[in-house]
């Protein structure tokens, strides 16, 4: 809830987007290297408090071929009228913020599903022969 907290402090708005398709590009092939190990001291903790600490350790990953990303923006949500010292208000917006980027992921992982293109030698084949880019799925298939 700490970046609504930021946001509200500046009147900033914040845009909740979802993205899939990306890990798709990549072979992980060591979800934890281990060289940096767990909560290794020397790896800078990409959020820390008294509850939790979250390391940000990289994984170990190779390229592969590129798949289709799909990439979807919500309602802008204003943090004009947000007391940043009101955890409350700010627990709100975090968790409508939260719920946006869960429902997007969630229907661009079923719309994919139905993307005829999805697959990249057959848009890739199919871009060659026709000469222009392979459409997308409708978007008629999101909520």
């Amino acid at each position: 809830m700490d970046f609504v907290r930021t946001a509200a402090r500046f009147n900033a708005t914040i845009v909740p987007f979802g993205a899939v398709g990306l890990l798709d590009s990549f072979n992980v092939v060591l979800e934890e290297i281990p060289a940096f190990g767990q909560n290794n001291s020397t790896t800078p903790a990409a959020r820390y408090d008294e509850k939790n600490q979250t390391d940000l350790t990289p994984p170990l990953a190779l390229p592969s071929i590129p798949a289709r990303n799909y990439f979807l923006f919500c309602e802008p949500i204003s943090t004009k009228d947000i007391d940043p010292r009101d955890k409350d208000a700010c627990a709100q917006v975090y968790q409508k913020a939260k719920a946006d980027v869960r429902r997007v992921i969630d229907d661009l992982i079923r719309a994919r599903a139905k993307d005829p293109f999805s697959d990249t030698l057959k848009r890739v084949a199919y871009e060659k022969l026709i000469g222009r880019k392979a459409p997308t799925f409708p978007l008629e298939h999101l909520n």
